[in-house]
């Protein structure tokens, strides 16, 4: 009867389980246990789920994407990107003007500087890497001296294709510069759902993306948990992935949130399109 059940779960979940065994990645193990969950070979792979953490705890290496000591404070960022330049004017979010990337900036910083009181010397910032909130939240943290990890869906070049050429050159060169100064994690090979979890409903990359960076936060162990979220929601689109899936789920995960009000991104915009 065990047997069966093993042999049920798929090859490629039990070679994610090794992979994040190898690495030590406690927060991949969670996403992995989530993510099982609506499948019917879910208790087996739960316990090799179990069996793995087991090892983790065992284990004197330290984990993978975890500080060796638990920041007191870990600060999970989620932003809207720029707008793409075919975007529509009636559906800006982050415009792609001075003004608006210095009110961004601005605004990220001042809720950087309120999370490191206190906290300056056991800080941990986890971020995307796209055009926008994330690399700028990145920028921020490295002014304030204040530590950041890099998480990126799939590997460097698909993403900067997908995710930071649409912002324009300028965010190329600054995401290249990012990584320069910070090995990223790599979640998967590509946008495309792993084999064994395309029958998952209502469910996609960007979606396991959000969650996969939330449970590495959470496997930080951090006494405190904070969401900042650069955040426009009338004109959110909804859908799975975006930033308001990642404000949702973390909420429901006893994340602190900390909403920063896109529309100020506009107002900026503006104000600076009718100073000129």
């Amino acid at each position: 009867m065990e047997r069966n059940a093993h042999a049920r779960v798929p090859v490629g979940f039990r070679e994610e389980v090794r992979t994040a065994l190898k690495g030590g990645a406690a927060g991949d193990l969670r996403l992995l246990a989530f993510e099982a969950a609506s499948f019917d070979w879910q208790p087996a792979g739960l316990r090799l789920i179990g069996s793995a953490q087991a090892q983790l705890l065992r284990s004197s290496a330290p984990l993978g994407g975890v500080p060796d000591e638990p920041p007191s404070r870990v600060v999970l960022f989620t932003g809207h990107m720029v707008d793409a330049a075919d975007r529509p004017v009636a559906k800006a979010r982050f415009p792609r003007t001075a003004q608006a990337e210095a009110r961004a900036r601005a605004m990220i910083k001042g809720a950087v500087e309120r999370e490191l009181e206190g906290h300056a010397a056991s800080f941990l910032g986890i971020a995307g890497a796209a055009c926008g909130g994330d690399i700028l939240f990145h920028e921020v943290c490295a002014e304030l001296a204040a530590t950041t990890h890099v998480y990126l869906l799939m590997p460097p070049e698909p993403f900067e294709q997908a995710s930071v050429q649409p912002g324009g050159a300028g965010w190329v060169d600054r995401y290249r510069a990012l990584l320069s100064r910070s090995t990223p994690r790599v979640l998967q090979p590509s946008a495309q759902l792993p084999d064994w979890l395309a029958d998952k409903p209502d469910y996609n990359a960007w979606e396991r993306n959000n969650l996969w960076m939330m449970f590495n936060a959470l496997a930080t162990q951090a006494r405190d948990r904070v969401l900042v979220a650069l955040f426009n929601r009338e004109r959110e689109a909804g859908g799975p992935g975006g930033t308001g899936h990642l404000v949702a789920e973390a909420a429901t995960w006893g994340f602190r949130p900390v909403e920063l009000d896109a529309r100020e991104l506009l107002t900026a915009s503006r104000t600076g399109a009718d100073e000129a």
